[in-house]
């Protein structure tokens, strides 16, 4: 009686639906049924054309090389003709790195994206790097483990680099002037002095810090400004030590707790962060802009009814808005740059056979309602864009 058998380990030989197709051509080219081929391979009996029905069928996922062997017996045929079948599983990588591949992806199903997309195209590039060395595969614990560890140190980089942010921030340092830059890179740097150094003398460990400081201080203008960076990233590395942030390794289930990002979230350096929150603040000003002009354009139209100036002709006025707006954004209120560029726009706009009165009116208006945008107080997300 054939023993009963249930799906393998994943990685291992299964019986596929090709290979019980395949079997089928070939007692279909015998010319033999199925009850006909359970005879042949000495199967008699009402359950013989059973097995033949089920392996057929790839019910049976892991079959003995002696039940193959005789229906290819019994059809007159040979593994030459399911070799095809046979070589595209052996070729596959072998079965430990295959597991150990399975085992990493299902870590890093519910890490960030962009990290779980590092982790994994490093554990491929190890378990090639080893194939085409003849190395054994590595058991998939062994595997699982570098896995962890990589995630765990982009996960603690995600927290450097969210601090990093805040303090650079608060500090008021340009958006993507090189000083930012240079003083994000310098906490990066103290963070991975002081991770190298964890458990050795405290000699060692200030004495790489201060040739640190002392290179970057060569470099910028503001030394008070390095220590200050100095200190909060030895006060964040504190806090992960603390916690054993820094030597906890993540699964699946822990990595949203560790992280404390939603599944999806990418890690971002403080440059990235930054450039999102310039290009938001971007889009938000050029959408004040066209919501202003409107309104302005609006009250342009009713103060041009007012002062008589005939329907056909106030079209002719509405672009002083627009105008104006630019002038008033670029210039301060009473300077000699903005009186400038008021009496040249004047000018070009009695050469366009425009009343200078009235574009004065409707320009004094703009400003008037300029001053008013600018101050009044802004939203809660103009306000964290701009810490």
């Amino acid at each position: 009686m054939m023993k009963k058998t249930v799906s393998g380990p994943a990685g291992e030989f299964e019986f596929t639906p090709e290979l019980g197709k395949r079997l089928k051509q070939l007692r279909v080219r015998a010319g033999l049924t199925q009850v006909q081929l359970a005879e042949q391979m000495g199967r008699k009996g009402k359950g013989g054309h059973f097995v033949v029905g089920r392996l057929e069928r790839a019910k049976v996922s892991r079959p003995s090389l002696g039940l193959v062997a005789d229906y290819l017996r019994a059809c007159r045929a040979s593994f030459d003709d399911i070799s095809d079948i046979l070589n595209e599983y052996t070729r596959r990588p072998r079965v430990a790195e295959e597991k150990g591949r399975a085992a990493v992806r299902a870590m890093t199903e519910n890490l960030p994206q962009k990290i779980a997309q590092k982790v994994e195209r490093y554990d491929t590039k190890i378990a090639v790097d080893r194939r085409f060395s003849d190395k054994l595969p590595e058991q998939p614990d062994k595997r699982l483990l570098k896995a962890q560890r990589l995630a765990a140190s982009w996960l603690v980089r995600q927290r450097l680099e969210d601090r990093l942010h805040e303090v650079l921030n608060k500090l008021g340092t340009a958006g993507r002037g090189p000083e930012r830059k240079s003083l994000a890179d310098y906490g990066r740097k103290v963070f991975g002095v002081l991770r190298r150094t964890r458990g050795k003398e405290d000699e060692r460990r200030q004495a790489l810090l201060e040739a640190r400081q002392a290179a970057e201080k060569e470099r910028t203008t503001e030394p008070g400004r390095l220590e200050h960076i100095e200190h909060k990233v030895k006060e964040l590395f504190t806090i992960l030590e603390q916690k054993g942030d820094l030597d906890r390794l993540p699964t699946a289930r822990e990595a949203e707790r560790l992280a404390g990002l939603p599944p999806g979230r990418r890690v971002r350096t403080d440059e990235k962060m930054h450039r999102v929150n310039v290009e938001a603040a971007a889009a938000r000003k050029q959408m004040e802009r066209f919501t202003f002009l409107d309104r302005t354009r609006d009250e342009a139209r009713k103060l041009l009814a007012e002062l008589g100036v005939p329907e056909d002709q106030r079209p002719r006025y509405l672009p002083v808005v627009a105008q104006f707006y630019h002038i008033a954004d670029h210039t301060k209120a009473g300077s000699e740059q903005r009186q400038k560029m008021v009496d040249e726009f004047l000018a070009q706009m009695r050469e366009k056979g425009c009343n200078p009165e009235l574009v004065l009116r409707v320009g004094d208006l703009t400003l008037e309602r300029y001053e008013q945008s600018r101050r009044a107080p802004p939203s809660a997300s103009e306000s964290e864009t701009s810490e």
